[in-house]
């Protein structure tokens, strides 16, 4: 892989990297926490809550925000 980002001149990111992506995408598109975890392997879902709960608190900011644009 290393070789790969090279010849494309991108930094190479680890498989770390691409499993922490792939939780928070999945977050952010409001994949509920219990799958998210499942799909991580976690023994315990709030193992998942620890590492990626900010992100739908931000969603949930979010939300509450749009709803209070909305027009009555």
């Amino acid at each position: 892989m290393i070789e790969l980002a090279a010849r494309a001149k991108v930094t190479p990111i680890t498989a770390h990297c691409l499993r922490d992506t792939h939780a928070s995408l999945l977050a952010k598109k409001g994949v509920p926490l219990e799958v998210v975890s499942k799909r991580l392997g976690h023994a315990d879902f709030h193992i998942t809550a620890e590492r990626y709960l900010h992100i739908y608190r931000e969603s949930n900011a979010a939300a509450a925000w749009a709803l209070g644009s909305v027009p009555i």
